[in-house]
């Protein structure tokens, strides 16, 4: 047997004979030529031996809930999405960092933070509104780049 097909459900059922060149069912005997792949043998259970093939999944499924340890696949890949979630904020913290201090960008963020005082400053002196500026979203970033 190969690692790649260790795992497989189907050597709960099958055996290699003839010099593993062959399968046969442990529970009719119908024999398959065995070339590394699994497919035809799982075609045969399902069809052949469903209610044996339900029992053996149950089984196993059970034997995996009882182990208190996930698996070290499991482990790794949790491992790994947290790495890869980190550098993406620290990757975004930077990103923001250097976009704010660019030269195109930084007459943008400058006057939003301008008018941010402004309303802060006008909430707690309760001034006129009419005095404020109104911050356009939608500014033409093109005309500072020239």
């Amino acid at each position: 047997m190969s690692a790649k097909n260790d795992n497989s459900i189907v050597w709960a059922f099958f055996n290699k004979i003839n010099q593993e060149k062959d399968v046969a069912c442990s529970k009719c005997g119908k024999s398959y030529k065995f070339c590394n792949s699994t497919s035809g043998m799982i075609a045969h259970i399902r069809s052949a031996h469903s209610e044996e093939l339900n029992d053996t999944i149950m089984s196993r499924a059970s034997r995996k809930r009882s182990s208190s340890k996930p698996p070290s696949s499991y482990s790794a890949a949790n491992d790994a999405f947290i790495l890869l979630v980190k550098n993406f904020f620290s990757f975004c913290d930077e990103f923001i960092s250097e976009l704010s201090a660019h030269p195109m960008f930084f007459p943008i963020c400058e006057k939003q933070m301008s008018l941010q005082e402004k309303k802060e400053d006008s909430s707690v002196s309760e001034s006129d509104d009419d005095s404020e500026e109104e911050c356009d979203s939608s500014a033409d970033v093109s005309s500072l780049t020239s």
